[in-house]
C-alpha cells in the first residue's frame, strides 16, 4: 500500500518542497551571521550556510548532539578566522531567538486552533517544554548580563576544584557576557534576528504543508503550524539523536486531530522527516569534505 501510494505521489510538489527547506536553512544562516557582529565579514553567507550544515548533521546523527553539533561549529567558525567569543555568541543568540519565535508560533496557533479544533493532550507536554526551556533560557541570559560576578565566582570555584587555571575561562565569560548584552541592547538588531529566525520556521512548516499536499492531504494551515510546533519542541528533549521516534510520535497524531487520514500522514510525515533530517546530514557530510579539501588546499598556498 505504501509502495501505491509513492507511485502516486505529486513529485513536483516534493521538488518545490525541497527547495523551500534548503531556503529554511539559508535563513537561519542570514540569521547566525547578523548575531556576528563584525565578525561576519570575516566569514561569507556561503561558507556559513556550509558549516551550519555540518553542524546540523552533527547534531541529528550524535546522541548528545545539541552539545556537539554546536562545538563543532565553532571550531569551524574560528579555523575560518572567527574569534571564538564572535561564534560562540552568533550560535548561542541564534540559537535562543529561534527558540522564542517557535514557542511564540505555537501559542499563537493554539490561541486559533483550540476553539475551533479542539484540544490535544501533546499540547500540553509540547507548552510545558516550551515553558521549561524558556525558563532555563531565560535565567541563563539574565545571569550571564546581570549576574557575571556570582556566574564567574561559581565557574571559579569549580575549575580550581578540578585543577584547572580558571583565568582564561573567566576571561572568556566575561567577554561572552559583554558580547551578548550590546547584542540585546541593539534592538534593531534583534528584529533582524526575530525576523529571521521566523522566516526559518515558517518556511519549514511550509514545506511540511507542501509534502502532505504531495500525498493528496488537505490540513488546514494553522493545523499544519501546530504539528510543527509541537514536534519541534519535543525535539528539544535529548533523549535520541535529532529526535527521532518522538517527533514522529507527535506529528502523526496531531495531524489527524485535523483531520489527516492516519495511513497517508504516516507516510507523508516519513517523507517530510527524510527532506528535514536524513537531506541535511548527507549535505552536511558532503559539506564537511568540500570544507576540509578547501583547507587543505588553501593553507599549503599560504605558506
Amino acid at each position: 500500500d505504501a509502495a501505491s501510494d509513492v507511485s502516486e505521489v505529486a513529485t513536483a510538489l516534493l521538488v518545490v518542497a525541497v527547495g523551500v527547506h534548503l531556503v529554511a536553512l539559508i535563513a537561519y544562516s542570514v540569521m547566525t551571521r547578523a548575531a556576528m557582529g563584525v565578525d561576519r565579514r570575516k566569514l561569507s553567507l556561503l561558507r556559513l550556510v556550509r558549516i551550519q550544515l555540518v553542524t546540523r548533521a552533527v547534531t541529528s546523527v550524535v546522541p548528545g548532539g545539541a552539545a556537539a553539533g554546536p562545538a563543532v561549529g565553532i571550531r569551524l567558525m574560528t579555523n575560518a578566522g572567527v574569534t571564538a567569543i564572535g561564534a560562540t555568541t552568533a550560535l548561542a543568540s541564534a540559537a535562543v531567538v529561534s527558540a522564542f519565535v517557535l514557542n511564540a508560533l505555537l501559542w499563537l496557533a493554539l490561541v486559533v486552533s483550540i476553539p475551533a479544533f479542539g484540544f490535544n493532550a501533546l499540547y500540553v507536554v509540547a507548552a510545558l517544554v516550551g515553558i521549561i526551556t524558556m525558563m532555563v533560557i531565560g535565567l541563563l541570559l539574565v545571569s550571564l548580563v546581570e549576574g557575571e560576578s556570582r556566574i564567574e565566582r561559581l565557574v571559579g570555584r569549580l575549575l580550581v576544584r578540578l585543577g584547572r587555571d580558571p583565568h582564561r575561562v573567566l576571561r572568556a565569560l566575561r567577554q561572552f557576557g559583554e558580547r551578548l548584552e550590546a547584542l540585546l541592547a541593539d534592538r534593531r538588531l534583534v528584529a533582524r534576528l526575530i525576523g529571521w529566525a521566523s522566516a526559518n520556521w515558517l518556511l519549514d512548516a511550509f514545506s511540511l504543508w507542501l509534502i502532505l499536499r504531495a500525498f493528496g492531504i488537505s490540513v488546514h494551515p494553522v493545523g499544519v503550524l501546530v504539528a510543527f510546533g509541537v514536534a519541534n519542541l519535543l525535539a528539544a528533549v535529548p533523549i535520541t539523536p535529532g529526535g527521532v521516534g518522538i517527533v514522529e510520535w507527535a506529528y502523526i497524531p496531531v495531524l489527524v486531530t485535523f483531520g489527516a487520514p492516519l495511513d497517508e500522514t504516516a507516510l507523508a510525515v516519513a517523507v517530510y522527516r527524510v527532506v528535514q533530517l536524513a537531506f541535511p546530514v548527507v549535505l552536511g557530510a558532503l559539506s564537511y569534505a568540500w570544507i576540509t579539501i578547501e583547507r587543505r588546499i588553501v593553507q599549503p598556498a599560504m605558506s
